[in-house]
C-alpha cells in the first residue's frame, strides 16, 4: 500500500463533503510527524489536479479527525490526538462538539454544561440518564472515544450534501447566490450520479460567530435537476437572509 493507493480513494471520494482514509496499514509510518507529511502531500496534489482546497483532520480516530478538519479553514492540516483534546477543544462551546445541534446545545445548557470540557467530566450515568444512548455517544465524543473503522467501500448515501468554508465574510445576497449556485451543481451532479432524486432541500448556514441558521422546503414532486435545486435552495437563503 502507497499513497497512489491512498490517491484513488480520494478521487473516488473528491465530490464528497468529507471522507476519512486510513493510514493504519502504512508500513513506512514511524511518527506523527510522517501523517503530516502524507496530508500536506494530499492537500497539495487536491489543490494542484482538482483545483480546490481542503482541509485535512489528523488523529487516533474518526470523530476527533472530523472535528480537527473543522478547526481553522480554508486549507488548512490541524491535529486533534486524544493527548490533545484537554487543551485543543474542553474551552470550546457545547455547540461545537460533533453531532450536538442547536435543540441538543440548548438543553445541556439547561443543566448548567455550556462548554465541551464540562460535558467530558461530568458523570456519564447522568448524562446517559437524561438523553439516552444520544447522550452517551456525544460524551464519547467529548472524551475521544470512538472505535469506529474507517470502511473502504462506496454506499449509496441517505442525504446528499455540499458544504463551503467561505474565506471572508459575505453580506451582499448576490453573491452569497453564486456560492449557492455552486454547490447546488455538485449535489444535482452526485444525486444523478447515484440515480437518486429529493424530495427535500435545504440549507444550512452557521456565521463567524457559529451561530446556526437552517430552512428546508419538501418539493411536489423529487428532483436532480440542479436549476430547481438551485432555485429552492435561492428560496430558502432569501428567507433566511431576510430575518
Amino acid at each position: 500500500m502507497d499513497l497512489l493507493y491512498i490517491w484513488n480513494w480520494i478521487l473516488l471520494l473528491s465530490l464528497l463533503e468529507k471522507a476519512w482514509i486510513s493510514f493504519s496499514l502504512l508500513f513506512f509510518i514511524k511518527s506523527k510527524q510522517d501523517f503530516i507529511k502524507i496530508a500536506n502531500e494530499i492537500s497539495k496534489r487536491i489543490k494542484e489536479e482538482l483545483l480546490f482546497t481542503v482541509n485535512i483532520g489528523l488523529s487516533d480516530n474518526k470523530i476527533l479527525a472530523k472535528m480537527a478538519s473543522d478547526f481553522e479553514k480554508p486549507d488548512k492540516i490541524h491535529t486533534l490526538y486524544k493527548e490533545e483534546i484537554k487543551e485543543k477543544i474542553w474551552d470550546f462551546p457545547i455547540e461545537e462538539l460533533f453531532m450536538v445541534g442547536n435543540k441538543s446545545a440548548q438543553r445541556l445548557r439547561n443543566i448548567g454544561i455550556t462548554k465541551i470540557g464540562e460535558l467530558a467530566t461530568s458523570n456519564p450515568k447522568m448524562i446517559t440518564k437524561r438523553f439516552g444512548k444520544f447522550g452517551t455517544t456525544i460524551w464519547e465524543n467529548a472524551n475521544g472515544l470512538n472505535n469506529d473503522e474507517v470502511v473502504y467501500q462506496e454506499e449509496i448515501p441517505k442525504s446528499i450534501g455540499n458544504s463551503i468554508t467561505l474565506p471572508k465574510d459575505y453580506t451582499n445576497i448576490d453573491e452569497l447566490n453564486k456560492i449557492i449556485l455552486s454547490l447546488s451543481e455538485k449535489v444535482g451532479y452526485r444525486l444523478r450520479k447515484y440515480n437518486l432524486k429529493s424530495y427535500t432541500i435545504g440549507i444550512n448556514i452557521k456565521t463567524n460567530e457559529f451561530l446556526k441558521y437552517s430552512h428546508q422546503k419538501t418539493l411536489n414532486k423529487p428532483t436532480s435537476n440542479t436549476q430547481e435545486i438551485y432555485n429552492t435552495a435561492k428560496e430558502l437563503l432569501e428567507k433566511i437572509y431576510k430575518n
